[in-house]
């Protein structure tokens, strides 16, 4: 797709939103439709941001100082449990890659891991009370078949 707004948003359109979708299009074509839509939503909670904290309608205005006063803010969300870490990532990653596709480089990156922390290496817990239980065979027989884990939770529920 070719850029349509002037300069405006680096040529992709009048509204910031509108923009990035355009952006979108010329990253990834057709096709990729839920990529897009993730990106899409994601980019609307930064362009909400911009709007009412840096007061920045145009993403030509948005510097190194403003991508970090948003990984300082998604860090805050995360630090009072109001965001998860993985979220806050997925927000900051879709900034990084509408951006460097708008400018063209990658000038304004922010490291998601560095701001709001790395994600949790363990996506399996037990607890105290289940140690024993099928609970746990969820996260000792991970690796093996789904045959197995039934077996287990049937064995330890009938």
């Amino acid at each position: 797709m070719s850029k349509v707004g002037g300069g405006r948003n680096f040529g992709y359109g009048k509204k910031i939103t509108w923009a990035a979708k355009n952006a979108l299009n010329d990253r990834y074509g057709d096709g990729h439709y839920g990529t897009k839509a993730s990106h899409e939503w994601r980019w609307k909670v930064f362009a909400d941001f911009l709007k009412s904290e840096c007061n920045i309608k145009d993403a030509r205005d948005i510097k190194k100082d403003t991508v970090a006063k948003y990984g300082d803010h998604l860090r805050q969300q995360t630090l009072s449990k109001r965001m998860a870490v993985a979220y806050a990532q997925n927000l900051l990653s879709t900034v990084n890659i509408i951006l460097s596709t708008m400018r063209k480089d990658t000038q304004l990156r922010a490291s998601p891991s560095l701001f709001v922390g790395e994600r949790s290496a363990s996506d399996h817990w037990c607890p105290d009370t289940a140690q024993d239980s099928a609970l746990c065979c969820r996260k000792n027989h991970h690796h093996q078949y789904r045959g197995d884990r039934r077996q287990c939770l049937v064995a330890e529920f009938g």
